[in-house]
């Protein structure tokens, strides 16, 4: 897992440039060798003016590379598989030739020794395949793209990320070569200034933009403005945001990332927020204990070199108005900051020991259950909290299930796997939406929350969910994904684990699992 790009559009668009889809066209030939629709089949990549789908053929491979028109956000985990080069290459054609492109991943940062590189004499070296891309693109196209560096700095250490800037159109130059052009004519002719204003009037917001931070980064002066600094971090909780949201599509996709994230935190970062304990999953999936820079020296460890830092989201507190009182705060916004795993820092002769986390595993991994059995934990799961009506008439007036806050009513459909989903839909209801401070919720966020605990219940017991996935689209929209799948979360830990005297699915599935294996031998 790892090494991400991330990359997509500003808007939507209507197909894909031609010259750029000749040159997509060109690479994948090229690569054929190591390139399939999917890496375990002989089926030939896509390649259309409106979508490309293509992986690296059997372990020249790891994640489906899938771009679309009609998707503003994608991203990508390449593993640094041989086929991240023509993956590489395509982004950059992709992101020359469509305004509306954008780009970033993990290859973009930087430690400091190559930061210190590029600020004196303009060298960028990136982490993966991304250099041979551009050497390809310049080679094969004569294409070269432009680059400013981003510092962000936390604890008192400075941290380096690339971004890319398209080759200017005009006379096929990069941005660099236009500046030493100008810097050579002024030298020669001074008396140029004022025609060298008049042309800088015409230059593009963006350009401008980028030009004063290249500069400023050129003679180190890093004293940003305020816009600058606030472009800056939202940009960088924009991008920590919409990794929230791509990760939370692909658990839905994908039941066995799903369990692996329910393990990941339950194991070490129940004490998290859902969003930062996502957010550390996503970037260090083997991370067990962070902590942020200070920390860690307060504790007598020091941050290996070269370590790259793991961003979280923390919160900006003010005290409310007229209040003298600590108690009294409220949480205004966000901002992104460093930390770093336990495995990326060294002891020093009188560290601390790493504070020990509650490692109990809460979890029903690798056991297979009748789909029956499946239903009657359900069933009984949910008696224990409220009246359970199952009817076989049409009182339900179309509904599979529905509930009054305090007894629950489905219908007998005789499928067991159905009926054992809405069961978990219908508890979610009860448990969240029926509470004091929960009933201003529109129709649309309870629904959503509910069904994503049904689909997060579906994937942890490997059962086919596709039609649901269909079905949540149509209340997703415009909610606030992230919070409702925390809700859901932990909804589902609730029914998975139970709480005091009450017996989640996993006690009451054991019991019932024992229960048939007497009955089979008896029988």
């Amino acid at each position: 897992m790892g090494y991400v790009h991330s990359y997509g559009l500003t808007k939507k668009i209507e197909a894909i440039p031609a010259e750029a889809l000749t040159k997509i066209q060109e690479v994948v030939e090229k690569y054929k060798d190591i390139l399939r629709f999917e890496c375990d089949e002989d089926k030939e990549p896509l390649v259309t003016n409106e979508i490309i789908r293509f992986n690296g053929y059997k372990d020249k491979g790891y994640e489906t590379f899938y771009f679309s028109v009609k998707e503003l956000d994608h991203f990508c985990k390449t593993n640094y598989k041989n086929y991240d080069l023509p993956v590489c290459i395509i982004l950059l054609i992709m992101f020359q030739y469509i305004p509306e492109f954008k780009l970033s991943g993990d290859g973009f940062w930087i430690y400091k020794a190559q930061a210190d590189e590029f600020k004196k004499n303009g060298k960028v070296e990136l982490d993966g395949y991304w250099n041979e891309a551009l050497e390809y693109m310049k080679n094969e196209y004569s294409i070269e793209f432009d680059w400013y560096l981003n510092i962000s700095r936390s604890g008192g250490t400075e941290y380096y990320c690339m971004d890319i800037c398209r080759q200017p159109k005009k006379d096929n130059l990069t941005i660099n070569k236009i500046a030493k052009s100008k810097e050579k004519s002024s030298k020669e002719d001074p008396n140029t200034n004022e025609n060298k204003k008049d042309e800088s009037k015409k230059e593009t917001s963006t350009e401008e933009k980028i030009k004063t931070i290249k500069e400023k980064t050129k003679t180190n002066k890093l004293d940003y403005s305020k816009e600058e600094k606030s472009e800056y971090f939202k940009k960088q909780l924009d991008e920590l945001k919409n990794s929230i949201e791509d990760k939370i599509e692909d658990f839905l996709k994908n039941s066995e990332e799903l369990k692996a994230f329910i393990l990941f935190k339950n194991k070490h970062f129940r004490t998290y927020s859902f969003r930062n304990s996502l957010l550390i999953y996503n970037q260090f999936p083997n991370a067990s204990y962070v902590a942020g820079y200070k920390k860690w020296q307060e504790l007598g460890y020091s941050v290996i070199k070269g370590s790259k830092a793991i961003k979280i989201l923390v919160p900006l507190i003010k005290k409310t108005e007229d209040s003298k009182s600590k108690d009294n705060q409220e949480i205004y916004g966000f901002k992104a900051t460093n930390v770093f795993d336990v495995s990326q820092v060294s002891p020093g002769p009188n560290a601390e020991p790493i504070p020990v986390l509650d490692l109990d595993i809460h979890s029903t991994e690798n056991m297979e259950y009748s789909e029956n059995i499946l239903l009657e934990a359900c069933k009984e799961f949910v008696a224990a909290h409220c009246p359970l009506h199952i009817v076989s008439d049409d009182s339900l007036k179309d509904c599979l299930g529905l509930t009054n806050g305090k007894d629950i009513f489905i219908l007998d459909t005789k499928k067991p796997l159905d009926m054992a989903a809405i069961l978990v839909h219908e508890f979610s209801h009860i448990h969240n939406h029926y509470k004091e401070n929960r009933k201003n919720l529109t129709k649309d966020e309870k629904e959503t929350e509910a069904e994503i605990t049904a689909m997060i219940f579906s994937s942890y017991f490997n059962l086919n969910h596709e039609n649901r996935f269909k079905y949540l689209a149509m209340y997703r929209k415009n909610r606030e994904l992230d919070k409702c799948f925390s809700t859901a979360l932990n909804t589902f830990n609730y029914i998975l684990l139970g709480e005091d005297v009450k017996s989640g699915l996993k006690t009451i599935l054991e019991g019932l699992k024992e229960i048939e294996t007497y009955e089979s031998k008896a029988s």
